[in-house]
């Protein structure tokens, strides 16, 4: 096993907790497992995280900065069609990266019977994402109540469609299932930015 510093360590496991969460669950996520994927000695766990919430937090934290670093384009001539092509960017960033996407949904609702804080607040911080994604393409001009609005469709749907996603496990599904998940956004955003 190489020798990492405490930084890389530290990463290490958490990379390795996301691939055992997404496969085992989070009950199924035990320290011995987490170390055996990252191929580190059990001792180091404990080094680096003192309690396994330790290691959830820093999972969840990880988690929700990840999708944060997909390049959007500014592309559409209405509101709606920016923020539907955002959508449908993030949609095909969690096609690329199932695993990220499985462990997000497990550390969540595991959260929400174990962690109630550790839920609510990745919710806000998801929330908080995806209002700052929108605005930086639909310009700093947009109203914080239209940012909250789009944030919060964008969350609900791309909730609803993992649901879907994890039951038939069908990535073409998917991209149907959001295209239609889209139209709706675009069709809300637009009635709302008209009013």
């Amino acid at each position: 096993m190489a020798r990492l510093d405490a930084d890389s360590r530290r990463q290490q496991l958490v990379d390795a907790a996301v691939k055992v969460i997404a496969e085992y669950g989070v009950s199924g996520a035990t320290t011995r497992r987490i170390a055996a994927a990252a191929d580190a000695p059990l001792a180091s766990l404990h080094y680096a995280f003192h309690t396994k919430d330790d290691l959830f937090n820093a999972v969840f934290e990880a988690l929700w900065y990840t999708p944060q670093d997909v390049e959007f384009e500014n592309t559409g001539d209405t509101t709606g069609r920016r923020a539907t092509a955002i959508f449908y960017k993030s949609i095909e960033w969690l096609i690329s990266h199932p695993e990220l996407a499985r462990a997000q949904a497990e550390l969540f609702y595991w959260g929400l019977r174990n962690n109630p804080e550790m839920s609510s607040r990745s919710y806000s911080l998801t929330i908080e994402h995806s209002k700052r994604t929108f605005k930086k393409i639909l310009g700093h001009s947009a109203e914080d109540s239209l940012l909250d609005d789009i944030a919060r469709m964008d969350v609900w749907l791309t909730d609803g469609l993992l649901t879907s996603w994890f039951s038939h496990n069908n990535a073409e599904q998917l991209r149907n299932e959001a295209l239609i998940a889209g139209r709706m956004l675009e069709t809300a955003i637009n009635a709302i930015t008209e009013r």
